[in-house]
Protein backbone atom coordinates (compact mmCIF):
# COMPACT_ATOMS: atom_id res chain seq x y z
CA UNK A 1 0.00 0.00 0.00
CA UNK A 2 1.53 3.70 -1.07
CA UNK A 3 2.11 5.87 1.79
CA UNK A 4 -0.31 8.60 0.29
CA UNK A 5 -2.93 6.20 1.93
CA UNK A 6 -1.92 7.22 5.36
CA UNK A 7 -3.04 10.46 5.43
CA UNK A 8 -0.06 11.67 6.76
CA UNK A 9 0.51 15.16 6.56
CA UNK A 10 2.64 16.46 3.63
CA UNK A 11 5.82 17.06 5.80
CA UNK A 12 5.71 13.46 6.85
CA UNK A 13 4.71 12.22 3.40
CA UNK A 14 8.14 13.84 2.30
CA UNK A 15 10.46 12.89 4.90
CA UNK A 16 9.35 8.97 4.73
CA UNK A 17 9.37 9.33 0.71
CA UNK A 18 12.93 11.22 0.72
CA UNK A 19 14.51 8.34 2.79
CA UNK A 20 12.94 5.89 -0.07
CA UNK A 21 9.83 4.78 1.84
CA UNK A 22 7.36 4.61 -0.39
CA UNK A 23 4.85 1.79 0.94
CA UNK A 24 3.24 0.88 4.23
CA UNK A 25 5.72 -2.35 3.77
CA UNK A 26 9.00 -0.95 3.55
CA UNK A 27 7.94 1.51 7.09
CA UNK A 28 6.69 -1.70 8.53
CA UNK A 29 10.33 -3.11 8.23
CA UNK A 30 12.11 -0.40 10.16
CA UNK A 31 12.38 -0.84 13.67
CA UNK A 32 11.57 1.96 16.43
CA UNK A 33 15.09 3.05 16.00
CA UNK A 34 15.30 3.17 12.57
CA UNK A 35 12.12 5.05 11.90
CA UNK A 36 12.77 7.21 14.62
CA UNK A 37 16.15 8.71 12.71
CA UNK A 38 14.63 9.31 9.35
CA UNK A 39 16.06 12.57 8.53
CA UNK A 40 13.63 15.65 8.88
CA UNK A 41 10.93 13.07 10.74
CA UNK A 42 10.82 15.26 13.88
CA UNK A 43 9.07 14.02 17.53
CA UNK A 44 5.46 15.18 15.82
CA UNK A 45 6.07 13.64 12.18
CA UNK A 46 6.97 10.68 14.35
CA UNK A 47 4.38 10.42 16.55
CA UNK A 48 2.08 10.96 13.53
CA UNK A 49 3.03 8.30 11.39
CA UNK A 50 3.63 5.72 14.22
CA UNK A 51 -0.42 6.62 14.55
CA UNK A 52 -1.49 6.23 10.86
CA UNK A 53 0.09 2.82 10.77
CA UNK A 54 -1.67 1.62 14.07
CA UNK A 55 -4.62 2.93 12.63
CA UNK A 56 -4.14 1.36 9.28
CA UNK A 57 -2.97 -1.72 10.60
CA UNK A 58 -5.89 -2.48 12.71
CA UNK A 59 -8.29 -1.33 10.33
CA UNK A 60 -7.18 -3.38 7.55
CA UNK A 61 -5.69 -5.96 8.75
CA UNK A 62 -8.54 -7.09 11.53
CA UNK A 63 -10.74 -6.76 8.52
CA UNK A 64 -9.02 -8.97 6.11
CA UNK A 65 -8.44 -11.54 9.28
CA UNK A 66 -11.99 -11.54 9.72
CA UNK A 67 -12.84 -12.28 6.61
CA UNK A 68 -10.27 -14.73 5.36
CA UNK A 69 -11.47 -16.80 8.77
CA UNK A 70 -15.02 -16.68 7.81
CA UNK A 71 -14.36 -17.82 3.97
CA UNK A 72 -11.48 -20.38 5.96
CA UNK A 73 -12.56 -21.73 8.91
CA UNK A 74 -9.45 -22.67 11.13
CA UNK A 75 -6.95 -21.62 8.85
CA UNK A 76 -4.66 -18.70 9.23
CA UNK A 77 -1.60 -16.82 6.50
CA UNK A 78 1.47 -16.49 8.05
CA UNK A 79 1.05 -13.17 6.12
CA UNK A 80 -1.75 -12.06 8.39
CA UNK A 81 -0.16 -13.14 11.53
CA UNK A 82 3.15 -11.26 10.69
CA UNK A 83 0.77 -7.81 10.19
CA UNK A 84 -1.28 -8.96 13.44
CA UNK A 85 2.39 -9.12 15.25
CA UNK A 86 3.89 -5.69 13.33
CA UNK A 87 0.69 -4.05 14.62
CA UNK A 88 1.26 -5.03 17.89
CA UNK A 89 4.30 -3.62 18.19
CA UNK A 90 3.33 -0.42 16.74
CA UNK A 91 0.67 -0.62 19.20
CA UNK A 92 2.72 -0.93 22.16
CA UNK A 93 5.18 1.61 20.68
CA UNK A 94 2.53 4.48 21.03
CA UNK A 95 1.79 2.87 24.26
CA UNK A 96 5.43 4.04 25.20
CA UNK A 97 5.61 7.02 23.74
CA UNK A 98 2.24 8.50 25.65
CA UNK A 99 3.91 7.00 28.66
CA UNK A 100 6.94 9.02 28.04
CA UNK A 101 5.25 12.45 27.29
CA UNK A 102 3.37 11.89 30.74
CA UNK A 103 6.37 11.51 32.34
CA UNK A 104 7.56 14.52 30.33
CA UNK A 105 4.77 16.58 31.63
CA UNK A 106 4.98 15.50 34.98
CA UNK A 107 8.61 16.78 35.41
CA UNK A 108 7.87 20.07 33.21
CA UNK A 109 5.42 20.98 35.76
CA UNK A 110 7.45 20.03 39.02
CA UNK A 111 10.20 22.21 38.08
Amino acid sequence: MDIGHLELTKRSEHALRSAGLHTLEQVLELSHKQLASVHNLGKKSFDEVVWALVQALRGDVFRRAKEFEVRFPGARTLKIRELIEKSRKYDEIVQVISRERRAAKKDDVGT
